[in-house]
């Protein structure tokens, strides 16, 4: 289990804060191969037909769970994608990831047959169990298809400890009740956050000083962001929001 620190900055303090955190850290290997050195994320969130994760999210519960599938960058013949539960315990995460095949994602939707698609490297039982587990709360609550969000993702590691992770996560974009066919298609996403991208930062072993002292120098507040809630506040079908005062975004952010 790990904490997640979030905060919503300008998208012009971008190459400030680039350049006060780069004495600190280092960019992902996976990034490392592409120009400029970032990379796509695209995940198609599930929802009951109430919008019963998106309203959980809204009050504030601290215990909740959501389920995504998860792909990265362009559509190849290769490409691997995660079946993924991403459960909540207030400011802490746990992630339960299935890797698969995305030419393979509609057959395990339809067959269930999770030991046949999910793939399972040298016999380890964990990203089968995973599977399973999403196909159970997926049919459990009926859930459907709500939510394409895609943004661009420049990622780093701290040079001194592994396990503080730092991304920015920009052009935030989406497109609401998708096909699992449109996980790699771009047609019809809409802009979801015009002047800011999201700071994420990611640890398990404490919140260094220097990281401290940077993020005071921005002036932000950490807050409970979540892309698929920005994404589907922009539209009717999550209205009312008078079931909470507590919203995520002013619409002068959007």
């Amino acid at each position: 289990m790990r904490l997640e620190y979030k905060f919503l900055i300008e998208n012009d303090r971008l190459s400030s804060l680039r350049s006060d955190l780069a004495p600190f850290v280092e960019a992902d290997t996976f990034a490392q191969a592409r120009s400029p050195q970032q990379y796509v994320v695209r995940s198609i969130y599930f929802d009951t037909h109430d919008l019963e994760c998106y309203f959980q999210k809204i009050e504030g519960i601290p215990v909740r769970r959501k389920l995504r599938i998860r792909g990265y960058n362009e559509l190849d013949k290769t490409s691997v994608i995660f079946l993924e539960i991403k459960k909540k315990y207030g400011s802490a995460t746990m992630k339960f990831r299935s890797p698969l095949h995305y030419g393979n994602l509609d057959k395990l939707l339809q067959t269930n047959a999770v030991e046949r698609y999910v793939i399972s490297e040298n016999g380890s039982q964990e990203p089968i169990d995973n599977g399973r587990r999403f196909l159970y709360h997926l049919m459990r609550k009926s859930l459907r298809p709500t939510v394409l969000v895609v943004y661009d993702r420049e990622p780093y590691y701290c040079k001194f400890n592994p396990h503080l992770r730092i991304t920015f996560d920009k052009n935030l974009r989406h497109r609401i009740f998708p096909t699992t066919q449109c996980l790699f298609n771009d047609t019809g996403l809409k802009a979801s956050l015009a002047n800011h991208f999201i700071l994420e930062i990611k640890f398990t072993l404490g919140f260094p000083d220097w990281l401290q002292s940077i993020i005071r120098r921005y002036d932000v507040t950490r807050q409970a962001l979540s892309k698929y809630t920005i994404c589907l506040d922009q539209h009717s079908c999550a209205k009312p929001l008078t079931r909470t005062k507590n919203r995520i975004l002013s619409q002068s952010l959007l």
